[in-house]
């Protein structure tokens, strides 16, 4: 995560790293200020486009789609709105790994995971679709919520296991008030149904086709619509793409080859016509023993927790130094002029900048300058200060001589000290100071698959305390880990035996 600008106020929130950009606008991680702990997400939308109301309107129905919705399987929104023209959504924070990442990280290791836990991270984004789909307004009016854009990249995995739907960007239901302009197609490209390329209507089985493709993906570590540009893979998705999953591998039977058959066809009415009953279709397979590890086994969630650590720590320590009644400049060219609140160190350089600049300009003015006489004052008398006399200074670069030529001649004391042996300075010895990277890293190395379950606890907590010792010393700061540095060599001796 790059850190770009922040902190920033937005409103009732303090933005704190840009996380990414887009066409829409940008995506921050930021924390609201009417909450003490917890980070949260924060997209705003490009204030050059505020004037067009088909794209307003669009962002508005995603803050809509998603307050209606309630579901672990779905990532919660916690606020939307406008502030000074940008609208914006704010979404919980999901210490996650978006299944697109990994999907590429095992196909660059060639590491597959097993059917049934692949089966199963579908099937928990099939139920936070399938609440989308059942969605209804506070009337009890279904709102036929369409995603429109299941994709990896927008499917999350926790490392409790969980599978989270996210980003409604480009969602449709009942309740729009808005249509997408002809010719223009919404969705990632490898991704969409064919009627969703078409421009034509389309409800809830667009995205259980695009589920079976993350499915297959998922499966096989492989497209199923091959293609590198755009024109190549909206062309290619009109097409059957489908090869059996079975031949490619032999722990997947030939009835999930049928389930995502139907789920893949290119027509609309030949699909299942819900989440829910593709659900049970996959998850009714007789599947062999898994001869695959599972998933979340694959996926390095040392990384996760020590992202957590680190946000956790960036969010305490913005809010010390900016609480909520503390307003931040928006940005440059802002029209927000609010006193910033920014780190001492900021505020000390700005302010001897401050100085320097108005002393040069006085000493520019100087000699055209009037400066009106004051009148004659009787002078204050001083009080007496005591008469101090001072001791003759001692010369420093002479030692003292030993006892024993205290009353020797000055020559005799001359060749003393040409004899005497040199002795070096009694200096305390510095402990030696361990870079936090450097534990990080040793944590990293050591082996896996020789812990117990105890070292394993040991070493993720390590991990964290190391972690947090390397955003201190980010800060300036000296982080005390002499603890943690014995625990870390003790369990580098346990498992060296």
């Amino acid at each position: 995560m790059a850190t770009v600008g922040g902190p920033i106020r937005f409103g009732a929130y303090v933005l704190l790293e840009k996380l990414g950009e887009g066409a829409q606008g940008d995506v921050w991680l930021a924390r609201d200020t009417r909450r003490a702990t917890g980070a949260v997400v924060v997209k705003r939308m490009d204030p050059s486009r505020i004037d067009d109301e088909r794209f307003r309107q669009r962002f508005l129905h995603e803050a809509t789609i998603a307050r209606a919705v309630s579901h672990p399987n779905v990532v919660a929104v916690v606020d939307g709105g406008e502030v000074d023209g940008r609208l914006f959504l704010a979404m919980a924070y999901v210490a996650g790994r978006p299944l697109g990442k990994i999907i590429r990280e095992l196909s660059a290791r060639g590491a597959r995971c097993s059917v049934r836990s692949a089966i199963d991270v579908v099937a928990q984004a099939l139920d936070g679709l399938e609440a989308l789909h059942t969605a209804v307004d506070e009337r009890g009016a279904p709102l036929e919520i369409v995603h429109r854009d299941v994709a990896p990249k927008n499917l999350m995995l926790e490392p409790s296991g969980r599978t989270k739907v996210i980003d409604f960007g480009i969602g449709r239901s009942a309740a729009r008030e808005w249509k997408t302009a002809t010719g223009v197609i919404m969705g990632s490209p490898g991704y969409m149904a064919p009627e969703q390329i078409l421009g034509q209507r389309v409800d809830a089985r667009a995205d259980l086709y695009a589920i079976a493709v993350v499915a297959y993906e998922l499966l096989t570590l492989r497209r199923y619509v091959p293609g590198r540009t755009v024109v190549e893979l909206v062309t290619r998705s009109l097409k059957d793409n489908f090869q059996s999953i079975a031949d490619a591998r032999s722990d997947a039977p030939r009835a999930l080859d049928a389930v995502l058959r139907r789920a893949l066809a290119l027509r609309a009415e030949d699909r299942f016509s819900s989440a829910a009953e593709l659900k049970q279709a996959l998850t009714a397979l007789e599947l062999p023993a898994a001869s695959a590890p599972p998933l979340i086994a694959l996926v390095p969630w040392e990384e996760i927790e020590l992202e957590k650590t680190r946000v956790a720590a960036l969010v305490e320590d913005t809010w010390k130094e900016a609480p909520p009644e503390t307003r931040l400049i928006e940005a440059p060219g802002s029209t927000v002029a609010d006193e910033p609140s920014r780190p001492r160190a900021a505020k000390y350089v700005a302010l001897a900048g401050t100085i320097a600049l108005a002393s040069a300009a006085a000493f520019v003015a100087w000699p055209t300058t009037t400066v009106p006489r004051a009148p004659p004052t009787a002078p204050v008398a001083e009080p007496a200060r005591p008469r101090i006399t001072p001791r003759p200074r001692a010369r420093t670069n002479e030692p003292a001589p030993p006892p024993e030529l205290v009353d020797a001649p000055p020559a005799a004391r001359r060749r003393a000290r040409r004899t005497a042996p040199e002795v070096e300075p009694d200096v305390p010895e510095e402990a030696p100071t361990v870079d936090p990277k450097v534990l990080i890293d040793r944590v990293r190395a050591l082996p896996q698959a020789a812990m117990t379950d105890e070292q394993r606890r040991e070493a993720r907590a390590l991990l964290m305390t190391f972690n947090r010792s390397l955003v201190e010393a980010q800060r300036g700061r000296t982080p005390a880990s002499d603890a943690a540095l014995s625990r870390l060599r003790r369990l580098e001796r346990d498992l060296a035996r």
